[in-house]
């Protein structure tokens, strides 16, 4: 009889909206039970052969998260409008196991590792950058009202070129770009990363000239003041920077 409730099991069947009217008190037990050891066999795989990638760990991870959520959203949603002392019951006897699957899960060191690995990844800054950047200038360059392409499709396709992980399709990161939606930026957010350009070749002739040099380094100083810091905005960037 037990084996029924698991393999003919409204909680653990492929379903669009929750079959709230076929769920029963027996059929909880099974259903988190048989989930839970589902889940644990791909978690395991996650971690054993995981990679620090989009496609390889954060989907799957995703599918596990969801799957347990709207199963044991659906019993709690269950025992909150037809509470019952069999309900309740059920539920008390499977919820040790799903709070240390729970624990498990958020806890698990080879996920957090190949994170992190993400995280700390050299391209992840500079690509986020150049994704604003990028967003910002095709938006006022290209953007056609309502033409075939959004604002979120063009997002969606600048993003792939410069993302180490591509965006979620309901990724909405422009309701909240405030620089250039909510203030005077107009097409101005790329400046930061010409910022950066234009610092790493001044730092970079400092170099040339060999930091150890003291006299180099003065001269290339002075040389730096009296055109970049003493012309400051009057002219032109491509005036200013000595070439």
């Amino acid at each position: 009889m037990a084996a029924d409730y698991q393999y003919n099991n409204p909680l653990l069947e492929d379903f669009l909206f929750p079959p709230y009217d076929a769920i029963q008190p027996k059929h909880v037990s099974p259903a988190i039970l048989s989930l839970l050891d589902q889940l644990e066999s791909n978690l395991v795989e996650l971690e054993t052969r995981g990679e620090p990638t989009w496609p390889k760990l954060v989907e799957p991870l995703e599918k596990i998260k969801d799957r347990l959520s709207v199963v044991w959203g659906i019993v709690n949603h269950l025992n909150a409008v037809m509470d019952s002392p069999e309900l309740r019951s059920a539920i008390e006897e499977v919820q040790p196991e799903k709070v240390k699957f729970q624990l498990r899960l958020d806890q698990s060191k080879p996920v957090y590792t190949a994170f992190k690995a993400i995280r700390q990844s050299s391209e992840w800054e500079s690509l986020n950058e150049l994704r604003f950047a990028s967003v910002d200038l095709e938006l006022h360059k290209n953007y056609i009202p309502g033409g075939l392409e959004s604002v979120f499709d063009i997002d969606q396709r600048v993003s792939r070129k410069t993302q180490v992980m591509p965006l979620q399709p309901e990724d909405r990161f422009l309701c909240s770009f405030s620089h250039i939606f909510a203030d005077t930026y107009a097409a101005g957010y790329y400046c930061y990363q010409w910022a950066e350009v234009l610092a790493a070749d001044a730092f970079s002739a400092f170099e040339e000239a060999g930091l150890n040099n003291e006299k180099a380094v003065k001269e290339t100083g002075i040389k730096f003041r009296e055109t970049v810091l003493a012309l400051g905005g009057g002219k032109s960037p491509l005036q200013v920077i000595p070439v």
